[in-house]
């Protein structure tokens, strides 16, 4: 688009929100014009999800304002669709456009009966998949989408790219995917400490930019001290050569000792505002490398122990959900085995029954096999009224010393550790779940899409882990970025029975 065709749907002007006493939103402004497609990021509890009730008028601002061009449809998928409704009622579309709808449910691997089902009782990548339907029907200028992969597989990713890159409606996404960002943004929206920066480009592009950013910031601080090193000496020469001037000053008057002392006020004043300057400066500089290093993260599973070379068997296995179709696997030590499939075939459902009936047919561990389970939901449901630091401790076995060294490696500091689970934000309880495993030192990894609820540190952090991870990893995940990083050499695809050398 042209420089004098763009125009702007959504303005943004000066948004600021507080929860208890806490700033989540700072001055933010923006404008998303018409076809834009942008992509926010930012750390779990940055305050994205937040931004986007604010626009959609789910919460109010404190302060600042939204301005919609002509009061343009705003389209809405949250996080969870939560609503009871039938599919039908859900979509809300005329009895003239019933062959358009069921066209597009064909198109998604629907069949019109699931227009008569609640949208309560689908799974998160068929809720998806009806939001993206009703996208199409309702031909919104604005769509707005927080995590819109999450859930969807393979097959539903590339549809949902398709819809964005060919739609004359303007995008404000959040997602973890990366792949999925540097192929549907033409820009990035960074939040942090409650403010925005805005980076032409893709994903990649941005992480190029934010990355020269960061090093001019260290350049500058490192500068800077030297400034301050330079400007605290000039300080204490001057103040030292104002000493010695005036005790080698004979006073002969009162009027003269007051000059004197005028000229020693003058000098200690000068001296102070300049080392006030330095002070400032410094302290700026110091905030801004906080923001560099506000977690520091050492994830590192190099102390772990080898397990047998044959670590899992599954003979003639049958799902309780999902694919009906005996499974068989075989893995060996160092194996890297993907489990795909789509949206309802049993993928999370066979993780969960690896990891819980270890030992018994059809299933069979390894011998010295130390499990690590990365679950979808994790501390979602059990325990949700423990302190982190004391379910910690009883998950790991170790003492508070040592409970203590691990965690803080992973963001855990004193105010945080002593939160209830419930109280942890879905980053926190993703950095939690990680630094468990972490403690148990596991040569074998069950991970069912991890990429989901982790925030972007978080997880490239655990990719450089994994990538020098030498024990065995079976794995879920629809996110292409996280899979070409794992490099796979086995794939098992549920709703097949094929188990496949790549």
């Amino acid at each position: 688009m042209s420089k004098n065709n763009k125009k702007f749907v959504l303005k943004v002007n000066k948004i600021e929100k507080s929860f208890e006493n806490k700033k989540v939103l700072d001055n933010v402004s923006f404008n998303l014009y018409f076809g834009e497609k942008i992509g926010l990021v930012g750390s779990n509890g940055a305050g994205k999800s937040t931004l986007m009730k604010i626009l959609t008028k789910k919460i109010e601002a404190d302060s600042g304002g939204i301005e919609v061009f002509k009061n343009f449809k705003i389209s809405y998928l949250p996080q969870e669709i939560q609503e009871s409704i039938l599919v039908k009622e859900y979509l809300n579309f005329e009895k003239s456009r019933l062959a358009e709808v069921l066209k597009l449910l064909a198109e998604f691997s629907f069949s019109d009966e699931i227009l008569l089902r609640k949208i309560s009782s689908l799974s998160g990548g068929q809720r998806t998949k009806i939001f993206l339907i009703k996208i199409i029907l309702e031909k919104a200028e604005i769509v707005l989408l927080d995590e819109p992969t999450n859930n969807l597989d393979i097959d539903g990713l590339k549809k949902l790219e398709e819809i964005i890159q060919d739609s004359k409606s303007a995008f404000l996404i959040i997602s973890h995917d990366r792949r999925f960002l540097d192929n549907t943004v033409t820009k990035i929206l960074e939040l942090e400490k409650g403010r925005v920066k805005i980076y032409d480009g893709n994903y990649s592009d941005y992480k190029i930019k934010k990355e020269a950013d960061l090093k001019r910031l260290e350049e500058l601080y490192v500068s800077n001290q030297k400034e301050k090193t330079k400007l605290e000496t000039e300080v204490l020469r001057k103040k030292a050569k104002a000493s010695r001037k005036m005790s080698g000053t004979k006073i002969r008057s009162d009027n003269n000792k007051l000059a004197g002392d005028k000229r020693i006020e003058n000098v200690q004043q000068s001296a102070g505002r300049n080392l006030k300057r330095a002070k400032t400066k410094l302290e700026q500089f110091q905030e801004r490398e906080k923001i560099k290093t506000k977690r520091p993260l050492i994830i590192d599973f190099s102390e772990m122990k080898r397990s047998g070379n044959k670590v899992l068997v599954v003979e003639n296995l049958i799902l309780p959900f999902g694919s009906q179709e005996k499974i068989n696997l075989e893995v060996f030590a160092g194996d890297r085995v993907l489990i795909s499939g789509k949206n309802g075939s049993g993928k999370t459902t066979f993780l969960k029954e690896i990891f819980s009936i270890p030992g018994m047919l059809p299933i069979k561990w390894g011998e010295k096999v130390e499990i690590g389970y990365l679950p979808q939901d994790f501390l979602k449901e059990e325990n949700l009224e423990k302190k982190f630091l004391e379910y910690f401790q009883e998950k790991t076995g170790l003492n508070l010393t040592e409970s203590r060294k691990i965690i803080s490696r992973f963001g855990f500091y004193d105010e945080e550790i002593n939160l209830k689970i419930s109280e942890l934000s879905p980053g926190l309880r993703g950095r939690g779940v990680i630094a468990i495993m972490l403690a148990k030192q596991p040569n074998v990894l069950i991970l069912d899409e991890p990429t989901n609820n982790l925030d972007l540190e978080v997880l490239e952090e655990l990719e450089k882990a994994l990538e020098k991870y030498q024990g065995t990893i079976i794995f879920v995940s629809h996110d292409r970025y996280f899979i070409e990083k794992m490099k796979p050499n086995k794939e098992l695809k549920i709703e097949r029975k094929i188990l496949k050398k790549m």
